[in-house]
């Protein structure tokens, strides 16, 4: 049984957000629950990210910096976990927030099942402009087997980073946050990060908002970003299902996911005017008929004209 003992290790990737750090990592602090060690990573950052860093934690015996040279969000990632030794790892981005009892309700959702695995509380996605949306799936408040891929078919994903912890072992045993080696600044790796966890190890869920995604396109530690134009999710999904290492219960599920993901990529190519791209890429996916409908409709855009494609889909 786990012991009533649970610690935290808090990574904080940091990429030049001066202006919203100190929120970040003051709600890390002010966490009730308050067995964590915090790991602030600056990830090559040239604005004032250090200052502040140094400014909030001072005084917090365990709380330390980290410095690399700028390799990405997954790369700072994996390095801060790297740095700590706490048998479960949370994640936070430098521009979004925890609310207070947010590692408590993380800390009660590990205590009630016994697995190794990812463990995820529900969020609230702020966008500028709009009402804030809580993304709480639907089902009991507390799920053991969170069926992750058949909640991920929805528009909004499901878990999102910052509202989860993962145990030490499944991190390790799935080799950490993947770095793609021919891009270190490709985006992305959230999902893809997710998407190999719930291949191998179960997700457990709670249905409590206990933190916020500020959205945010400047942000992140990165240089750059790679748009949905690039084949990334697809690429790596395919290879899972090559693999043939996904469980029987969950393989329809995930094959859906997989095909979403490619076709989200084919109407970003298509509203980018990248025609044949896009085409080439539908026609990828055709062994699985459970998508033939969005199939039938992308098809159908790219006969449009770049600006009545726009138009249709409201992009």
């Amino acid at each position: 049984m786990i012991s009533d003992e649970i610690q935290f290790d808090v990574v904080v990737p940091v990429f030049n957000c001066e202006s919203t750090l100190e929120y970040a990592l003051r709600s890390v602090l002010a966490q009730t629950y308050t067995s964590f060690d915090l790991y602030v990573v600056i990830d090559g950052a040239t604005d004032r990210s250090m200052e502040v860093a140094r400014s909030v934690i001072s005084g917090h015996s365990r709380a330390r910096i980290v410095e690399q040279a700028n390799s990405g969000v997954a790369a700072a990632r994996n390095r801060g976990a790297a740095e700590g030794s706490n048998r479960y790892i949370a994640f936070l981005d430098a521009d979004d927030e925890w609310l207070p009892n947010h590692l408590a309700t993380l800390a009660s959702l590990i205590r009630s099942t016994r697995s190794e695995g990812l463990f995820a509380t529900a969020y609230r996605h702020d966008l500028p402009g709009k009402e804030p949306l809580n993304v709480v799936c639907r089902g009991p408040r507390v799920q053991h087997e969170f069926p992750y891929f058949s909640a991920s078919l929805s528009n909004t994903p499901p878990v999102w980073i910052g509202a989860v912890a993962i145990s030490r072992l499944c991190f390790e045993a799935i080799g950490g946050v993947w770095v793609p080696p021919e891009d270190p600044h490709q985006c992305g790796e959230d999902i893809e990060f997710l998407m190999r966890v719930a291949c191998s190890y179960p997700v457990a869920y709670v249905a409590e908002v206990t933190s916020v995604y500020h959205w945010n396109p400047q942000a992140g530690s990165a240089t750059r970003y790679t748009p949905w134009g690039d084949p990334y999710l697809w690429r790596r999904g395919m290879e899972l299902l090559r693999q043939d290492s996904v469980p029987g219960s969950m393989a329809r599920d995930f094959t859906r996911f997989v095909v979403r993901c490619g076709l989200a990529t084919v109407g970003a190519r298509i509203l980018k005017g990248r025609r044949r791209p896009a085409l080439s890429l539908l026609l990828r996916c055709r062994p699985y008929h459970v998508e033939a409908l969005r199939r039938c409709y992308w098809l159908a855009m790219i006969c449009l004209p770049p600006g009545a494609a726009c138009l249709v889909t409201k992009w």
